[in-house]
């Protein structure tokens, strides 16, 4: 059919204003030139107006906080981080301790020793080395292993008396 121009496309068809596909639906944006739309935006009242610069204001009372907050747990997180890897020194060098303990009584078992030797010192040291959370076992005032429940009894026969 006839466009509006009276033109026809040439491979017939659509006329060439119809065509247009990039054509926006409204031909202009509406700008805000800072007036009201509403008749309920023109009716700011002072209360209305106290009321925003109170909102603005405990906003940015808010926000101030939050920063304050932030600024806050990033000094607690870099406190625990710090403590954190003082422990794992802490550990690590005690675990260097038993390991080498460890192996230095490794070292005189395997070299033949009588297992009797020291009272039989070498065995409990293993005993207690070797022993789980589960197993429970500590070392009594005599140097006895035991477990920990026997220990707690007798520490509160011996306070009783």
């Amino acid at each position: 059919g006839k466009g509006r121009s009276g033109t026809y496309r040439a491979g017939g068809g659509a006329p060439a204003a119809e065509a247009r596909t990039s054509r926006p639906l409204r031909e202009r944006a509406t700008v805000s030139n800072g007036t009201p739309k509403t008749a309920a935006y023109s009716k700011a009242t002072p209360e209305l107006s106290q009321n925003n610069a109170e909102l603005e204001q405990t906003n940015l009372e808010l926000t101030t906080k939050v920063q304050e907050l932030e600024t806050m747990l990033e000094d607690v997180e870099k406190e625990r981080d710090a403590i954190v890897m003082d422990v794992e020194k802490e550990r690590d060098f005690y675990f260097s301790k038993l390991r080498s303990i460890e192996v230095m009584l490794q070292v005189h078992q395997d070299g033949g020793a009588d297992p009797e030797e020291f009272g039989g010192l070498v065995d409990r040291v293993f005993q207690i080395l070797y022993a789980t959370a589960e197993d429970n076992l500590t070392v009594n005032e005599t140097g006895q292993v035991v477990e920990a429940v026997e220990e707690e009894l007798n520490e509160l026969l011996v306070d009783n008396v």
